[in-house]
């Protein structure tokens, strides 16, 4: 009497079936950076609050900073052109100015907790030093 014995290999389905989109461009993120900052700008209930809009900035030049880095010097340039800061905002806030070193900053800042609130210090002397 001889047994047959069936032997099946399972193949691994390497194949992810909830795939994740495509990571989307630099350049689209600043523009949709951008876009938001235009938004803020002309909705009164961010544009008439300079703290909001402030906070507000910060928080997309955040999430810029860490998604697409080198798009955020640009970002600051635009965010100096809004606010009117300077005169020569690409002098003062390109990547080869203070916008590398603020793409770094914001990189790091926790806008929403103690980093984004402004805090009055007072200063008092010292009578027994």
């Amino acid at each position: 009497m001889y047994s047959t014995i069936l032997i099946v290999l399972a193949q691994a389905d390497t194949q992810d079936p909830h795939p994740l989109p495509s990571r989307a461009p630099d350049e689209a993120l600043l523009q949709n950076a951008l876009s938001q900052m235009k938004w803020l700008f002309s909705n009164p209930a961010t544009a008439d609050n300079s703290c909001t809009l402030c906070i507000a900035s910060l928080q997309i030049a955040k999430f810029l900073s860490l998604a697409a880095p080198e798009q955020t010097p640009p970002f600051f340039v635009s965010l100096c052109q809004q606010f009117k800061l300077s005169s020569s905002c690409n002098n003062t806030f390109g990547a080869t100015a203070l916008g590398s070193v603020l793409t770094q900053v914001v990189a790091n800042v926790n806008v929403l907790g103690y980093d984004g609130q402004v805090r009055a210090v007072t200063l008092e002397t010292c009578i027994r030093c």
